[in-house]
């Protein structure tokens, strides 16, 4: 899934090196509408609340809190290669970074509104793909128009548990249950630790959507990747690697990076510290 949202991310972000060679517009155009045709044949008949679910260029995410007062600004979930990380070093975070996309909010499948993300909070490639985003406006002035936070989950999700993948970029929702926890996923240059497995129908240009826990409402991770073509350990084909380093392929398979790590690293006001003392996060 790296592949769709780095090429779009690039061209309206325009923030990361361009180290791969970008496709035409043409290419884009025709890449996004096969993309768009599987993911809508494949979505669910499902009871969700979308409000929140967002879209970002070539990505989704969704609105979500760690507990802040309503008066602050919103935050959205996503993914770190989706906010031009990809490019970088791969064992980089960054904090506190000036950033400028358009996001699109879901209020309900059928209506949205629009913000701008304004600030990159937090964004890794490793252990975990995720980023969290500051926008322009409030949780209350979201709120009056009808777009409602998620809370993060303060812990992994069991196996077994019933998850929803919610895809602003398709406006689509699907399910199934987390499958597995998986030791270490290896994509290329990146190894990422403790993923979900799941066959969730998430095909390229959902990732950063939000994996919602169906029985508690909560964002327990985020979708970032899958193995389209059954290769090993390659670009777009990730593997799974054991403790003892055995290596497993299973094509088809989609993955998610778990996010209750930020919900240790906050400080009296549920904004991000990673100086409080127990904060799992990585450090710059």
């Amino acid at each position: 899934m790296h592949k769709f949202a780095l090429v779009l991310g690039l061209l309206f972000v325009g923030q990361a090196a361009q180290a791969r060679p970008i496709p035409t517009p043409a290419e884009i155009a025709n890449f996004e509408t096969i993309a768009r045709e599987r993911q809508m044949a494949q979505k669910d008949d499902l009871a969700f609340d979308y409000s929140g679910v967002a879209a970002l260029p070539g990505c989704s995410g969704s609105l979500v809190t760690f507990g802040q007062a309503d008066s602050e600004k919103g935050v959205i979930l996503t993914n770190g290669h989706c906010v031009g990380l990809m490019d970088g070093d791969p064992h980089a975070v960054t904090v506190d970074q000036s950033y400028n996309a358009r996001v699109t909010l879901y209020i309900d499948q059928q209506h949205t509104v629009v913000a701008t993300a304004k600030r990159l909070i937090y964004g890794i490639m490793m252990p975990n793909d995720v980023a969290f985003l500051e926008l322009d406006t409030t949780y209350k002035a979201l709120a009056t128009k009808g777009v409602k936070a998620r809370k993060i989950a303060p812990q992994i999700a069991a196996v077994g548990t019933d998850i929803a993948l919610a895809s602003g970029y398709f406006n689509t929702v699907v399910s199934c249950k987390v499958e597995k926890l998986i030791h270490e996923i290896h994509e290329d240059i990146w190894i990422n630790v403790d993923s979900y497995k799941y066959h969730c129908k998430a095909g390229h240009g959902t990732s950063g959507s939000p994996l919602v826990n169906l029985a508690t409402n909560e964002v327990v991770g985020v979708n970032y990747t899958g193995n389209d073509d059954g290769e090993q350990c390659t670009y777009n084909n990730p593997c799974e690697v054991d403790a003892q380093g055995n290596i497993t392929v299973d094509q088809g398979a989609n993955y998610g990076d778990q996010v209750y790590k930020i919900m240790s690293c906050l400080d009296g006001d549920k904004k991000l510290d990673l100086t409080v003392e127990g904060c799992l996060l990585p450090k710059p």
